[in-house]
């Protein structure tokens, strides 16, 4: 039971297979619990001289008044467990009085041995009536004879008792030939109790009743939600169920990280914080920036740039030593374009070859050089210029060949004799300082 009381979240008590009540430990406490305990411990020497001298008084009145209680004590108890509610008039009526005057609901339940325990309402504990008994009680512990006192709740197990006891689980059916005896494995606590509540059986039939009435409504939802194997009443679905079970898993939640402050620190505290942290180091990395455009022109490679290209038709006069100037005519692949030829002019005139030489000056770095000149051939050693002259070329064989690898000599590089290729083609400088070379 003690067990059960601690872990319990929700109690049932069943009796003669049907649920009797069902609910928490408080809350069968405050329905069929009777109320706190309060034991006080008297001295031991005055208790044991009183107790000696009335031992035979006691025992005497306990054989004339067997046949009437429903239960009687065991004549092997032995004595330290006989129960006197007299047997110290005036310290038990003093002791009582002063407790009854602080406490006017308070019960005498039982005295024995050096205990005294009485039975206080719950409602002690709310007024503030504790406070004043338990401060009475400190200032007269030595007048009284009393060494300490201690208060306690209803326990569970007397709940259960109580329980099956009015379902009629431990009634006891009476013989009309054996007299009531008293049940050996009972404890005399709770035979004192039982002799009490018959004395007081209507006023404790009528507590009772209104405890049940009050309890009645819970009571009876529980023993219906037995009858429908385990669910409940009214079943909850949909959005509803799951609002509740967010909110439940959240207050859940709550008392977890208010009773662990480590655990609070370790999933709430330090993942923020670390959060924080990496997000101040990411503003004080430099943002990443693109480089700006690169503009791609042909001076970028240094100086001097020669640009080959092929265009419209050019008279070219070529000097050769010792004779007269002989013109050479190149003619255009697509002469009859008129595009092509915007294109060819557009190299050769302003603003020339590139935006060097634009307005503005976009490359302040190489500024427009004016220089301008007409084409021209360059100059080529004598022996060359006799080759052309002396030999008879064609269309088909212009100029000497190169010689290539063979089976027989084997070269890495073409061997070429001198004016393989023909004779360089005109050039020209054009205003942005660059050399244009018209193949």
């Amino acid at each position: 039971m003690d067990e059960a009381d601690i872990l319990g979240d929700r109690i049932a008590i069943i009796s003669q297979g049907k649920m009797q009540c069902c609910g928490s430990s408080l809350f069968l406490k405050k329905c069929f619990g009777s109320g706190y305990y309060l034991t006080l411990v008297r001295n031991e020497m005055e208790k044991m001289t009183s107790q000696r001298k009335n031992i035979k008084q006691n025992l005497s009145r306990e054989e004339r008044t067997e046949t009437n209680r429903p239960f009687r004590s065991s004549p092997d108890d032995g004595f330290g467990s006989q129960t006197w509610d007299n047997s110290d008039p005036t310290d038990l009526a003093s002791v009582t009085q002063l407790v009854c005057r602080h406490v006017p609901e308070a019960t005498f339940l039982e005295s024995i041995g050096q205990e005294i325990t009485f039975i206080l309402p719950y409602s002690g504990a709310r007024d503030g009536t504790f406070a004043t008994l338990f401060h009475k009680l400190d200032l007269a512990m030595a007048d009284l004879g009393l060494t300490s006192y201690g208060i306690s709740d209803t326990t569970l197990e007397e709940i259960f008792l109580k329980v099956a006891e009015d379902t009629g689980v431990d009634a006891e059916i009476p013989s009309a030939k054996e007299p009531l005896v008293r049940d050996w494995k009972r404890s005399s606590r709770e035979s004192k109790r039982n002799s009490v509540a018959s004395v007081h059986a209507k006023s404790e039939h009528n507590r009772l009743s209104e405890l049940k009435e009050k309890c009645s409504n819970k009571v009876k939802d529980f023993s219906q939600g037995a009858s429908l194997n385990g669910r409940g009443s009214m079943v909850i679905t949909g959005w509803k169920l799951i609002r509740r079970q967010f909110l439940a898993l959240f207050i859940k939640r709550f008392h977890h990280a208010r009773r662990s402050r480590k655990g609070l620190i370790a999933q709430v505290v330090l993942p923020a914080f670390f959060v924080c942290l990496s997000l101040i180091f990411s503003l004080i990395v430099p943002p990443f920036s693109e480089y700006p455009n690169l503009e791609l022109q042909p001076w970028m490679y240094g100086l001097p740039q020669t640009t080959f290209y092929r265009s419209v038709s050019v008279k070219v006069t070529q000097p050769f030593p010792g004779h007269q100037r002989v013109e050479v005519v190149r003619l255009n692949d697509m002469p009859e374009n008129v595009e092509v030829a915007k294109v060819a002019d557009t190299l050769v005139n302003s603003p020339g070859f590139g935006t060097r030489c634009m307005h503005g000056n976009p490359i302040p770095a190489l500024p427009c050089s004016a220089t301008n000149s007409n084409w021209f051939t360059p100059s080529v050693d004598q022996s060359v210029t006799d080759i052309f002259l002396n030999g008879n070329w064609s269309m088909s064989n212009p100029s000497p060949s190169c010689q290539c690898s063979t089976p027989n000599r084997m070269i890495m590089l073409p061997d070429c004799p001198p004016g393989a290729g023909g004779l360089p083609p005109p050039q020209g400088h054009c205003l942005a300082s660059s050399t244009i070379v018209n193949m």
